[in-house]
C-alpha cells in the first residue's frame, strides 16, 4: 500500500480514538433514554399514590317496605404503598445507573463457587520470591535494571 508503519500507528489511534469517542456518546445517550423513562414511571407512580389517598364517596340505594333509603358512605384511605415501592425502585434504578451508591465488593470465586486458589508465599525463599517478580514484570512488559544485568537466578543470593 506504500504506507510506513508509523502513518499506519498514527492512522490506527485516531480510529481507535474516535471510536471511544462514539462509544461514550453511544452511552451517554442510551443513559439519558433510560432515566427519562424512569422519570416518566415515577412521575406516574407518584400521581397514582395522590389518585390512592383521595376520599373515595359511595352511595347505596337500599329498597324496602317503607320505600327506598339512600346510604352515603366516606373513606379517608391512607394510600396504596405499592406505588411507594415503585417510586423507591425508581430512585434505586436512577442511582445505579448514575453511579451514586458505592459500589458492591464481590469475592471472586471460581465457576463451581469455592475460592481461588491462593498462592502462599510465607515459606518461598527469596531467591524464588525473585523468580516470580520476574515472571510477573515479564508477564506485564516491566524490565528491571537486574533483568539487563543478569537473567540467571543462580547469580542470586538468598
Amino acid at each position: 500500500m506504500g504506507l510506513t508503519q508509523p502513518t499506519i500507528s498514527q492512522d490506527l489511534s485516531c480510529i481507535r480514538a474516535q471510536w471511544r469517542e462514539s462509544t461514550i456518546r453511544d452511552f451517554d445517550a442510551a443513559r439519558d433514554l433510560e432515566l427519562q423513562k424512569l422519570d416518566r414511571v415515577e412521575r406516574e407512580a407518584w400521581a397514582a399514590w395522590e389518585r390512592s389517598q383521595q376520599v373515595q364517596e359511595s352511595t347505596r340505594v337500599t329498597q324496602d317496605a317503607s320505600g327506598k333509603r339512600a346510604q352515603k358512605t366516606v373513606e379517608h384511605p391512607v394510600g396504596d404503598p405499592r406505588y411507594l415501592e415503585q417510586i423507591q425502585k425508581c430512585i434505586a434504578a436512577r442511582r445505579a445507573l448514575l453511579g451514586l451508591d458505592a459500589p458492591t465488593r464481590i469475592a471472586p470465586v471460581m465457576p463451581n463457587g469455592e475460592e481461588p486458589f491462593r498462592l502462599a508465599v510465607a515459606h518461598l525463599s527469596l531467591s524464588e520470591l525473585r523468580a516470580l517478580k520476574r515472571l510477573r514484570d515479564r508477564a506485564l512488559g516491566v524490565t528491571t535494571e537486574q533483568d539487563q544485568q543478569t537473567d540467571d537466578p543462580s547469580a542470586e543470593h538468598d
